[in-house]
């Protein structure tokens, strides 16, 4: 597990110190733009910390800082890490989609509850609905995936006879 998290920390370094994101005080700042209103604001001390394996990330604010940057080495990486532990599984991944999506549209909600400009508003109803799509879409599935594992729960439960 330390070597997953230390895979991670490289990559968030290496984002924090590209031109893209441009140091620790920009990072700083893009988490904080990216956390709900009342949460506790981020600190460079923050960062170091968690940089040195002493803390974990929370998803949120890797993902605000690959959204800020526009690339996604983190996200590349732990999709990679699943893509070899689930090698030769044929089960979908559209959840990851969704997940995805999923944060692409609260950050977006965020942005627009700050915000006076409708533009901004539009694009978060539109990021809310695409996830609502991609949720109905995989809704089916599921429900054939639950209906079959009932299924095989009740016929695989002994009978007692008396």
């Amino acid at each position: 597990m330390l070597f997953y998290r230390h895979g991670i920390n490289t990559r968030i370094k290496a984002l924090i110190g590209s031109p893209e994101i441009g140091g620790y005080d920009a990072a700083v700042e893009i988490i904080n733009t990216s956390r709900p209103k009342g949460a506790p604001s981020m600190s460079k001390g923050t960062i170091s910390k968690r940089l040195r394996d002493n803390l974990e990330w929370p998803t949120t604010e890797w993902r605000a800082l690959e959204e800020a940057a526009g690339r996604y080495p983190v996200s590349r990486f732990i999709a990679a890490r699943t893509a070899e532990d689930d090698a030769g599984d044929e089960r979908s991944f559209s959840h990851l989609e969704t997940m995805k999506e999923g944060h692409e549209a609260v950050m977006a909600q965020a942005l627009a509850e700050t915000t006076d400009d409708p533009a901004v508003v539009m694009r978060a109803i539109e990021e809310t609905q695409e996830v609502l799509d991609l949720a109905a879409k995989d809704l089916p599935a599921l429900r054939q995936r639950y209906d079959a594992l009932r299924a095989a729960q009740l016929t695989s439960v002994p009978r007692v006879v008396s």
